[in-house]
């Protein structure tokens, strides 16, 4: 890895997606800062030695503000793993970024309380949380039985794929894939969701998200869902007889 051009990429890759991200979500951010870590920024015990391309947790905000130059407050916070992505493919070094913060931002746009909740952890508590946050992305996560789309259900495709066609509308071009669904997630492809979501996210594209994934989603986007859901079980009850 040639050091300086990576890190170049790194701090170019990360101005893109912050600006992406807040075209794309300006509703819904609105006047709260966002905050995009790079791996390579922290050490290995704050999420440096990550093998996740990126990831989210409860008052990451607060656990990073020492390696956040620009801190300004409470507001949503995302470490991206430039290293990984970039000793997988350099050359699609900022598509992989932008893709990647895009996800990680729907899982923002889920969960408020990450950095909205009042805070009265003493600094020790804090950063004692800011490392179990590290252990657990240093590893792959265990095989333990649940679905692999947990963490990733209806509301996160619906929410990706907003965010996926306001991206397309500003110039970036994300594969739908590339945010959600998929069989990485034992799912239909995300082409599918696409498909069935409708025109929703052109219709809609001038309301903020998390409003519109408060509704009631298309049927035929709950039916997918449920059909897909329907086959993961029978799957796993298939396979958990024929262990028997």
């Amino acid at each position: 890895m040639n050091s300086s051009t990576f890190e170049a990429a790194s701090r170019q890759a990360c101005r893109s997606a912050k600006a992406l991200c807040r075209l794309v979500a300006a509703q819904d951010l609105g006047p709260l800062p966002l905050y995009i870590v790079p791996q390579s920024r922290l050490p290995p015990e704050l999420g440096g030695g990550s093998v996740a391309n990126g990831y989210t947790a409860s008052r990451l905000d607060l656990h990073l503000r020492d390696f956040i130059p620009d801190y300004r407050g409470r507001g949503p916070c995302m470490v991206v793993g430039d290293r990984n992505l970039w000793a997988r493919d350099a050359d699609d070094f900022l598509y992989s970024f932008q893709a990647t913060s895009l996800h990680e931002l729907a899982h923002l746009l889920l969960r408020p309380w990450y950095f909205c909740e009042p805070v009265n952890a003493s600094p020790e508590a804090l950063h004692r949380e800011a490392r179990k946050v590290a252990d657990m992305v240093a590893t792959e996560p265990p095989e333990d039985g649940l679905p692999p789309f947990m963490g990733h259900e209806s509301q996160f495709i619906r929410t990706a794929l907003h965010l996926q066609h306001r991206a397309a509308k500003v110039g970036v071009w994300i594969a739908p894939n590339d945010l959600c669904a998929g069989r990485q997630y034992g799912l239909s492809h995300a082409r599918r969701y696409q498909l069935a979501l409708g025109d929703e996210p052109q219709r809609l594209a001038d309301k903020p998200i998390m409003r519109i994934v408060a509704t009631e989603a298309p049927i035929e986007f709950t039916e997918l869902w449920v059909s897909d859901v329907r086959a993961h079980l029978q799957s796993f009850s298939r396979m958990k007889g024929s262990a028997l």
